[in-house]
């Protein structure tokens, strides 16, 4: 049944005190009012329509919350909902918050007033919080030190790390000395390359560093044993006609040596024919001492004998055959006029004869004898003066 109501006093009308039953269709063609309607089930007056918060609800969403549009006018949110459990909303601007946050992420530290206790920050490894879960903390780990002036790197004592513009690096220098205590660097010692291919850092041994890569680029010796390196076209080149043979010192060249200056400090011995296409130089000595011992290099030797005798000794002839050597009987330019001026010049072999005798003397001033070793005795092969 349906009713329009007027609020106010008509006459005539059943009020909410006496008690009245209707029964049947009842048709009102014009208005009535009442003050209150009672629900007798409920025991309680029944709001008129004029009393009624909410006439309209205008969507329905599942779970959706109610908000008053106004006018008696609700509506549901769709994203607006509260299942019993979990209250779900795109955006919350609050003056304040309690409970525990639960569940909250994605939390700018700058929009945080005050402090977040260590506790309630999971942090990871590396970083615990103290016994009262107030400050955070470094946990200490290999290669990390920690003490009162704050965290930093702990490498190892001469282990090859350093420090350049406050980054750490690598410093060989402060590394040990592969020589220290005697030692050197061996085969299985390792050594670290960048694999350009690769793009990362890969270790060797010397051994295959050598075998693998310096071996190869080096240039390596050619020719037969004992065979003089030159240069070639890319490597070493050698030749059998070029040789030295280190057991006898001995360098052999089988062919023709073509040089500006040769210098040879004790013999030098042909086989061939010798010869000179400028001029011969050969060493002049002049002695006056009273004996003399002839020396290796000696090739003509004046004798001055104005003040005494002189005696040379000869070498052994075994010891150096074909050699030769000029003897001379000189005096000082006040006797140089003189043909028998000062003394004699004896030469004395040591045992050998000279053509058939021990010893000759020179008397006359300027008196020349040329001997030469057969490698049995020595042989006068020039003269001139008695």
């Amino acid at each position: 049944m349906a009713y329009n109501l007027h609020k106010g006093t008509v006459s005539g009308s059943v009020d909410q005190h006496g008690d009245q039953e209707i029964e049947g269709v009842k048709v009102f063609k014009n208005v009535i009012s009442a003050s209150v309607f009672y629900d007798t089930d409920a025991e309680s007056p029944c709001a008129t329509e004029n009393r009624v918060a909410i006439s309209t609800l205008v969507s329905e969403s599942p779970r959706g919350l109610v908000t008053y549009e106004g006018d008696k006018i609700a509506k549901s949110h769709y994203n607006l909902t509260f299942d019993g459990k979990s209250f779900i909303a795109p955006r919350i601007i609050a003056g304040a918050y309690s409970g525990s946050a639960g569940g909250l992420k994605d939390l700018s530290a700058m929009h945080i007033a005050g402090l977040v206790p260590a506790r309630s920050i999971n942090c990871g490894h590396g970083l615990y919080g103290d016994a009262d879960g107030l400050q955070l903390r470094v946990e200490n780990g290999p290669g990390i030190k920690v003490d009162s002036s704050g965290v930093s790197v702990y490498p190892v004592v001469n282990g090859g790390l350093g420090f350049k513009n406050n980054r750490l690096t690598l410093n060989f220098e402060k590394s040990l000395d592969i020589q220290e205590k005697g030692q050197n660097i061996s085969d299985g010692d390792l050594v670290i390359l960048q694999d350009m291919s690769r793009g990362d850092p890969r270790h060797s041994t010397m051994q295959n560093l050598y075998e693998g890569y310096i071996k190869q680029k080096v240039p390596h010796p050619a020719g037969v044993r004992n065979s003089l390196q030159y240069r070639g076209n890319k490597e070493f080149e050698g030749s059998p006609q070029l040789t030295f043979d280190p057991r006898s010192s001995t360098l052999s060249l089988k062919g023709d040596l073509v040089s500006l200056n040769v210098d040879i400090s004790t013999r030098c011995t042909t086989h061939g024919d010798l010869e000179v296409n400028g001029a011969l130089f050969r060493a002049v000595k002049t002695v006056s001492v009273s004996k003399y011992n002839f020396d290796p290099k000696d090739n003509t030797v004046l004798f001055d004998t104005g003040d005494n005798k002189i005696i040379a000794v000869l070498p052994r002839a075994k010891d150096c055959p074909g050699r030769v050597l000029t003897i001379k009987k000189i005096c000082s330019d006040k006797d140089k006029y003189k043909v028998k001026g000062g003394y004699a010049l004896v030469v004395r072999s040591q045992g050998e004869t000279i053509d058939f005798r021990t010893e000759l003397s020179l008397t006359s001033n300027y008196s020349v004898r040329t001997l030469q070793s057969d490698g049995n005795k020595w042989w006068i092969i020039n003269r001139s003066g008695s």
